[in-house]
């Protein structure tokens, strides 16, 4: 029903359908209880395309459906989902289904329930207590989806995060779809396997790091694995205890513009992105790295000029080399604090 031929990663070259070389509670996605009934499904961001089969109702202990990112599947929620009673949390936004919401679903205990209805553009219209629909509750679009590394049987927090909302309000703002912020808060919220509570020092260094990742192509493969500490992530060097203090990324071919959230890690003191493909500014918020002391980003496609604010850690901060591509009759970027242009 939803074009499994073209996943991402499939069932059929996964779990052997076909040939029953597994039973579905260990299929990519599945999770079962003890009695081997399914409980859970996660499929997304995988590719899925087509309308829900009205089948899945016949799932009765399915506690947790998640469709989400797929952005080919289309159609409406299927009427017969109000028989899923043991369902507490469904995922179907950022897709192409439309309607509206069955109003049998806000009369069961479903605690989440996230569809495209966030202003001003909903695709789908909700009516239900459990819908958010003002964007602010929404999961990212994972543009990068990646094939699952080990057995489906998930922790719990994977598929209920009770902290998710503190962890939203710690990382602050309301991304849209779409954004590398949004994906990034995806990933942290709804597949990342760390488990860091909105108290975590280390929260928002990953969220950085995620946002980096979706900002830019082309950064090695490890990043943002859901089990790797963010401190083993090639070019990422942290401090004894745990702190990330240096990225380094040279001559990676990298492409993309760099967010400004890397401002955000306040104990940074060291960022190398040499001899790669960004464009756009510098950003801005580099300036509130107070403890950062070099900043090498020549050998880009970036313009524009170095904001000031970077230029007065050269005197206020620890600032003490910025290397651009400010050389020349007709520099790429303007740059009043570069020692050194390359």
């Amino acid at each position: 029903s939803m074009n499994g031929e073209d996943w991402q990663y499939t069932w059929i070259e996964t779990n052997g359908i076909g040939g029953n070389d597994k039973p579905e509670c260990v299929w990519d996605g599945v999770q079962c209880d003890k009695s081997n009934n399914v409980i859970k499904i996660d499929l997304a961001t995988i590719g899925l395309a087509g309308s829900i089969p009205s089948e899945i109702a016949e799932l009765s202990h399915l506690t947790y459906l998640d469709l989400s990112s797929n952005g080919f599947v289309e159609g409406r929620i299927p009427d017969e989902f109000k028989n899923l009673h043991a369902l507490d949390h469904l995922f179907l936004d950022n897709t192409n289904l439309s309607g509206e919401v069955p109003s049998a679903l806000c009369r069961m205990n479903i605690e989440v329930l996230l569809v495209d209805c966030y202003q001003p553009d909903p695709k789908i219209s909700c009516e239900c207590d459990a819908c958010q629909c003002d964007g602010s509750d929404t999961k990212p679009f994972v543009n990068t989806p990646r094939p699952p590394t080990e057995s489906p049987t998930l922790p719990p927090t994977h598929f209920k995060n009770p902290q998710k909302h503190s962890i939203k309000e710690v990382i602050g703002g309301n991304p849209r779809p779409g954004t590398p912020e949004y994906d990034a808060l995806h990933w942290l919220i709804h597949t990342d396997k760390q488990g860091l509570g909105p108290n975590s020092p280390r929260l928002i260094q990953r969220y950085v790091l995620a946002v980096l990742f979706y900002s830019v192509r082309n950064l090695p493969d490890d990043w943002l694995q859901p089990d790797a500490n963010e401190c083993l992530f090639l070019g990422v060097l942290c401090s004894d205890d745990g702190v990330v203090t240096k990225i380094t990324m040279v001559d990676d071919e990298l492409v993309g513009s760099l967010p400004t959230d890397l401002g955000r890690l306040s104990n940074v003191t060291f960022l190398n992105f040499n001899k790669n493909k960004l464009f756009g500014g510098v950003p801005t918020e580099l300036g509130l790295l107070t403890n950062l002391e070099y900043l090498v980003l020549y050998n880009n496609d970036l313009s524009g000029t170095v904001p000031p604010e970077i230029c007065k850690l050269t005197s206020q901060g620890a600032l003490v080399g910025v290397e651009v591509d400010c050389d020349g009759t007709k520099p790429e970027i303007s740059c009043d604090c570069c020692g050194n242009c390359p």
